[in-house]
């Protein structure tokens, strides 16, 4: 789709990027390319013993001028642990001892949390939002019943609410509310690594969830 010129677009001073032909009126001799990734070194390893042989998802944020990346390892038991690690330049990443939960005799690790089923983690940069409601969580229900890795059998269910975890450090969560943030009825909602953040373009909170037809 291209546009006239008595039908310029404004985009002020915001940076567009062109991936598509929108804002185009021609071509001369130039053509978009979508770019692709090239492999680099590994970013981090999930070599720890309470770490494999899964990975379910992870979420990276860049916060206070540094990285934070909160991950899922899912090992054969079934039963699902968060995990934490940080990064200055978003290359290299350290797992600092998190001293939260007890594996294996110790507490000498990364997790955050144990025997949790999806979740979805983000920084919320809304300008004005509360210093203590900076991070927040999403936890899943169906039927009013908690989705937990030994309740995960109900997961493809249809009536799924989500309700939202606040927290000011990213460690320690609190319930927001006692109402579901979003419902849905479409099976097999939310049932994988959904995203959600705040939308400067929007000026609203958006989701992209993942939902599968049976049909």
């Amino acid at each position: 789709m291209s546009i006239q010129s008595s039908e310029i677009l404004s985009i002020a001073d915001r940076r567009e990027l062109f991936v598509d032909r929108h804002l185009i009126e021609r071509l001369d001799g130039t053509w978009l390319k979508l770019h692709e990734p090239h492999p680099a070194e590994t970013a981090i390893r999930l070599d720890r013993s309470w770490e494999g042989p899964f990975n379910a998802g992870l979420g990276v944020m860049a916060v206070d001028g540094g990285y934070r990346m909160y991950y899922r390892a899912l090992k054969a038991d079934a039963a699902v642990r968060i995990c934490y690690a940080e990064s200055e330049d978003g290359i290299r990443w350290t797992k600092p001892e998190a001293g939260r939960v007890e594996w294996e005799g110790s507490r000498r690790n990364n997790l955050l949390f144990d025997g949790i089923a999806n979740f979805d983690l983000f920084y919320d940069t809304r300008p004005g939002v509360a210093a203590d409601e900076r991070f927040k969580m999403t936890q899943y229900f169906v039927g009013g019943q908690k989705i937990t890795p030994y309740y995960a059998g109900k997961g493809g269910q249809e009536g799924k609410e989500i309700y939202l975890l606040v927290s000011g450090d990213g460690f320690t969560f609190r319930e927001a509310e006692r109402t579901p943030v979003l419902t849905c009825d479409w099976p097999n909602a939310f049932d994988s690594q959904n995203a959600f953040f705040w939308s400067e373009a929007e000026q609203k909170y958006v989701a992209y969830f993942w939902f599968m037809d049976p049909q």
